[in-house]
């Protein structure tokens, strides 16, 4: 067992500056999305391309990994093996996955401006599983539609999740740093090598870090560094190894664009931010932001192709001027949807299948 469970007691059970943290990634991720991802489908097209605040909401999913990774790390620290760990994360994620599912499933043929296309009953199978279509592909000999475009992080952090849990309870606190870093590292060494480099002969090298997600576990290991430096006074180097993956995940992500690189770096320096400073967590702490963050999960689940495909539909109805603040009132209208199953399905959801799923722990018998 890692030493880790030493400092379990310490850990809170929330953190609001993260929750606040959380919405506004998703708020990041829902611009881009809304005004930067489809510019041949929008009705107001590439118009707001250019806007910073725009351009670079990709980065909320950067944000997204570097949360999970500190709260993972959070988590493996409560559970007492790789089953309970588990069950912990498919008891979170599980019941909002089905319902969005069901929902964007249902509503398909409704909207079938929507990008992904119309998805078929396979289309399911992906998101209720956690394992990506071309997975899936593979698995069952045919293609599998995709249902969900923004699916795809969570299939990331599922790979995350697995390889987090296993390197933690086998090689402790220390596996997990090294493993998760020298992973990251050894893909970003491929990528570097076979994309800018051009070196061919690494292709199918390339092609197992992309189907692994490793150049996405640099975020990942960067939040777990900073919740072991933060909460068990660990070495101070743990602190500098984080800094450094965060660098080498910013000029990954980026693709080495410069403008993009920046703005990865000032994400990595917020999240860092909130966990030091009083003054960032009391506005992350705000009312609205924790709003957003209670919601962001099936927000995101929700808002990709649904939003796109009203923003087709809507477009021709609307006068033009009114184009930019469309995607207000339909992501106001996603998150009405999102509100009950982050606040009223969820918890109790969780609840009954950890309950179900995970026997109680037994109290120490005094000798």
């Amino acid at each position: 067992m890692p030493a880790a469970k030493s400092f379990e007691s310490e850990v809170p059970v929330r953190v609001p500056c993260l929750d606040g943290l959380r919405g506004l990634a998703i708020v990041l991720v829902v611009l881009y999305h809304a005004y930067v991802r489809w510019p041949a489908l929008v009705p107001y097209h590439d118009r707001y391309q250019a806007f910073p605040l725009f351009a670079q909401g990709w980065v909320g999913v950067p944000l997204f990994f570097l949360l999970s990774g500190y709260l993972i790390a959070r988590t493996l620290c409560r559970c007492q093996g790789i089953f309970e760990f588990c069950v912990r994360r498919w008891s979170r994620l599980f019941p909002a996955m089905v319902l969005c599912s069901l929902l964007l499933y249902l509503t398909a043929p409704l909207v079938p401006e929507r990008p992904a296309g119309l998805p078929d009953r396979l289309s399911l199978l992906p998101g209720l599983t956690f394992l990506d279509e071309s997975w899936w592909s593979k698995l069952l000999g045919r293609p599998v539609r995709v249902l969900e475009g923004s699916f795809w992080s969570l299939y990331t952090e599922a790979k995350f999740y697995v390889s987090a849990a296993c390197l933690y309870f086998w090689l402790g606190r220390r596996g997990l740093v090294l493993g998760l870093s020298g992973a990251f590292l050894g893909g970003a060494l491929v990528w570097l090598l076979v994309h800018p480099l051009g070196m061919t002969g690494l292709a199918r090298a390339d092609k197992l870090v992309d189907q692994l997600s490793l150049l996405h576990f640099g975020w990942f290991a960067a939040g777990s560094l900073w919740f072991f430096h933060e909460r068990s006074g660990a070495p101070r180097w743990l602190d500098r190894l984080a800094v450094a993956l965060c660098g080498v995940s910013a000029l990954v992500s980026a693709e080495l664009a410069p403008d993009k690189v920046v703005s990865a770096l000032l994400v990595s320096g917020l999240f860092v931010l909130s966990l030091r400073n009083r003054t960032a967590q009391r506005v992350l702490g705000h009312r609205a932001l924790l709003y957003v963050g209670l919601i962001s999960y099936p927000l995101y689940l929700l808002h990709e192709n649904l939003m796109i495909a009203l923003l087709i539909k809507l477009g021709p109805r609307v006068p033009s001027p009114l184009w930019p603040l469309l995607p207000v009132p339909i992501v106001a209208v996603l998150a009405l949807f999102a509100y009950p199953i982050a606040r009223f399905v969820e918890p109790p959801a969780e609840r009954f299948l950890r309950t179900m799923l995970t026997p109680p722990r037994r109290s120490p018998v005094a000798p």
